[in-house]
């Protein structure tokens, strides 16, 4: 075991056999006596978690311990987690009153305030905690969806034909994508894992089952279960069924091929994402 004074904080080591030099680091600590407390903590066994004092402590506890399974929510965690850390990381966890709460997240964007909700909602789950000051603190939150100026059924058919037109031999591929997400209002994820064999032209109906995640792979839909969405003929099922890529995927279904980012990095792309909300699909009756 060792506690070492550097500057004027103090630095925890302990033994640990298991570990390169039979010694695992601990953390840096603002005085002797939180050096001591963790020294013991650790030589007990007792969880990080547990003796997690000040907010950027917690933070990367919380990170690391308590990471959510899909990557894309890690990744915007972690993303969140770091300005967190450098406007209040230094401050202990259970000094976080409900007025620094409320001023911090009107300061912070709305998702870095929701992350610091979650997280001071596992802590106070935990007992680190009494409470969670993020919690019921009135501000105005965004619409969201409710204020989307969607695209109408004529805007959508003219996206569609200038992708054909820019595109080149990707335009008739956009020009499928565009016209099914915008009929059918579906996400764009779900779109690209489409297999033929959830195309059913003839009732002109598609299986939505998969979602791409965060790393490129498939999982479940946002509410976890597959659903059946009729297609317009506008968007021309037959069509979506022959742009199936030839690439085997797990269970040797073909599946839409997602377009590279290089491919829709331009404002014919940007402009198809748009095009994809729930209430477009709604302004459009004709599906």
């Amino acid at each position: 075991m060792s506690i070492r004074k550097r500057g004027n904080k103090f630095t925890v080591k302990v033994y640990d056999p298991k570990t390169p030099g039979n010694q695992r680091w601990i953390g840096t600590f603002a005085t002797e006596e939180e050096a001591r407390d963790a020294e013991r903590a650790a030589t007990a066994g007792i969880t990080p978690a547990a003796r997690a004092r000040t907010v950027g402590e917690w933070s990367s506890v919380w990170l690391r311990d308590y990471a959510r399974s899909a990557p894309a929510t890690r990744r915007t965690y972690a993303y969140a987690a770091k300005q967190i850390v450098a406007d209040i990381g230094d401050l202990v966890l259970a000094r976080i009153d409900r007025p620094t709460a409320r001023r911090l997240a009107r300061q912070w964007p709305t998702n870095t305030a929701r992350v610091a909700r979650t997280m001071f909602g596992d802590a106070a789950r935990d007992g680190l905690i009494a409470s969670n000051p993020f919690t019921q603190l009135r501000l105005e939150t965004p619409r969201g969806r409710k204020d989307l100026d969607a695209l109408t059924e004529p805007e959508i058919r003219d996206l569609a034909e200038a992708a054909v037109a820019a595109l080149g031999e990707y335009g008739t591929e956009f020009r499928a994508l565009i016209m099914f997400l915008g009929y059918v209002g579906c996400r764009p994820g779900e779109a690209c894992c489409i297999r033929r064999a959830d195309v059913d032209v003839e009732r002109a109906e598609c299986t939505i089952r998969f979602t791409v995640d965060g790393e490129g792979g498939e999982k479940p839909p946002k509410n976890g279960k597959p659903r059946v969405v009729t297609v317009s003929l506008m968007c021309h099922p037959g069509l979506i069924v022959r742009i199936c890529s030839t690439r085997p995927e797990v269970d040797g279904s073909p599946r839409v091929r997602c377009p590279t980012r290089s491919e829709s990095s331009g404002s014919v792309g940007a402009s198809a994402t748009s095009s994809s909300s729930t209430s477009c699909a709604t302004r459009v009756r004709r599906c």
